[in-house]
């Protein structure tokens, strides 16, 4: 249920958050180098400014994958777009019975710098 509750706060928070759009000449260059160390694949992202932290967005499979650095490019964490099917029951119906009449629109999963995957 801890799971559940974490999953669907991350999900708002991420979908509510106001994030400013930065080019990548805007961007730390310490944050800059650990992405493309990370992903040397990955030629095409977009950087957003989000609580003081750098998120880099690309796409991978056909879902939004993301990862967020400090300004001196340590990793806080990543989140990959997943299908709302592919949600646990459990947090289906804990959203059912606590938030009525309320429906998921996106579903991430979030693995923190320890490797914490929620």
């Amino acid at each position: 249920m801890k799971t559940a509750i974490a999953i669907l706060i991350a999900v708002l928070i991420f979908s509510y958050a106001d994030a400013q759009k930065l080019t990548e000449s805007e961007v730390p260059s310490s944050a800059v180098a650990s992405f493309h160390k990370m992903h040397p694949e990955i030629k095409t992202n977009n950087w957003e400014k989000e609580d003081g932290n750098y998120e880099a967005v690309y796409w991978t499979k056909d879902m939004s994958t993301s990862v967020i650095f400090d300004a001196s490019g340590v990793l806080i964490m990543k989140e990959k777009e997943t299908s709302v099917k592919n949600l646990p029951s459990g947090i289906s119906a804990y959203v059912a019975k606590n938030y009525s009449g309320s429906s998921f629109k996106e579903a991430a999963q979030i693995t923190d710098a320890k490797g914490i995957l929620t």
